[in-house]
């Protein structure tokens, strides 16, 4: 499929799925240190806002995201709604409440918000 999407684009070099991979992973990665950083600083001074959902696909793949909410200072007086992903993970173990609280606080952890 790689070899015919590749003429059909006049010979560009189409990635494989472990450079796909690495590259999405690399670009979260990224966004992460950004939103810390973000979050962290002095534009960001009340409370962070989560949304939670969880969901299975198949019999097996249970899957879990958090999304931040929060009102930043962009200027003296002026406010702005800010929203952004906070953390995706696999839950590998039972959709549970102590699971998901587990898994909530390792993302938010992760990103150095747990005091907001």
């Amino acid at each position: 499929m790689i070899d015919v999407a590749s003429r059909a684009t006049d010979s560009v070099k189409i990635p494989g799925q472990k450079v796909t991979w690495a590259s999405i992973k690399q670009s979260f990665s990224n966004h992460l240190k950004n939103l810390k950083t973000d979050l962290n600083g002095s534009k960001v001074l009340g409370e962070v806002s989560l949304t939670c959902d969880a969901w299975q696909a198949g019999n097996t793949d249970g899957y879990f995201a958090v999304t931040g909410h929060w009102i930043e200072e962009t200027a003296p007086m002026q406010w702005e709604l800010k929203s952004a992903l906070v953390g995706f993970m696999r839950l590998c173990n039972a959709h549970n409440g102590e699971c998901l609280g587990q898994a909530l606080y390792k993302l938010v952890d992760q990103i150095g918000i747990t005091h907001k």
